[in-house]
């Protein structure tokens, strides 16, 4: 209870002004303002340590799965740059090429009047999305057996959390808690402390976090393991000491 006592802290004084009642009601609030209200609220919470990207994004990972794909089967795929994304949790790669990132999380939004279909949809596109980016992380060689990832899947101001996971040769996805609502007004504030979404929201977000800091520490051993430094004779001095020019006869 402490911890979400620490989250309670963080986040009181700023939702009630960040959301109202009004945005809710409209029917013409675009997803992209539930993006950006809710990637706020996840920074606050995970109190700027994580970077939750949005906007124009496209997922690299999905896009080399579609390359190996058309290798594969000699066919060409219908996403030749990467699927679109709203939210992703990256990190800078320090093994694989150049500014690549590995993406970690996705989070997928609609508008809180979408229909039931779409959101299938949606939740189909988001457990693809991440299996692409959890074969992308074996490129550091981050082991995925019986790893819990967990994803957003967000519907206007209400989140359900799924968790994809491997089992042997068999991925496995399924949702994990009730619903997350965040508040819009005074009243959702209250129910917002005394109900469960405050301590299932941070509980997601140290999952995020305790993720996050496994693959970089995974991805810096990986760096160490695959770098190489190369030795000229010149630079080492047992070379020197050990050489026959070197030797003298005592006079």
């Amino acid at each position: 209870m402490a911890k979400t006592a620490e989250a309670i802290d963080l986040l009181n004084g700023t939702i009630p002004q960040l959301f109202n009642r009004s945005d809710v009601s409209s029917n013409y609030c675009p997803e992209s303002d539930f993006v950006s209200k809710w990637a706020h609220v996840l920074d606050i919470v995970t109190q700027h340590k994580l970077r939750f990207w949005s906007g124009e994004l496209a997922s690299t990972a999905t896009k080399d799965q579609c390359a190996f794909l058309e290798s594969v089967l000699n066919a060409e795929m219908a996403v030749p740059y990467g699927r679109k994304l709203d939210l992703q949790l990256r990190v800078k790669s320090s093994t694989l090429m150049k500014d690549t990132m590995l993406e970690l999380n996705n989070s997928e939004f609609k508008k809180h009047d979408t229909h039931p279909t779409d959101l299938a949809i949606q939740l189909r596109k988001n457990i693809l999305v991440y299996h692409a980016m959890l074969l992308q992380l074996t490129l550091i060689n981050l082991p995925l057996d019986n790893m819990e990832l967990l994803a957003l899947d967000v519907r206007g101001w209400v989140a359900n959390i799924f968790c994809l996971r491997k089992m042997d040769d068999v991925w496995a996805c399924n949702l994990v808690c009730d619903t997350i609502l965040l508040p819009y007004d005074k009243s959702s504030w209250d129910d917002f402390l005394e109900g469960p979404s405050m301590e299932m929201l941070w509980n997601y977000v140290q999952h995020l976090t305790s993720y996050y800091d496994m693959v970089l520490k995974r991805d810096t051993k990986h760096y160490k393991e695959t770098t190489i430094i190369p030795i000229t004779p010149w630079t080492c001095p047992f070379h020197w000491v050990n050489s026959p020019s070197c030797r003298q006869s005592p006079e």
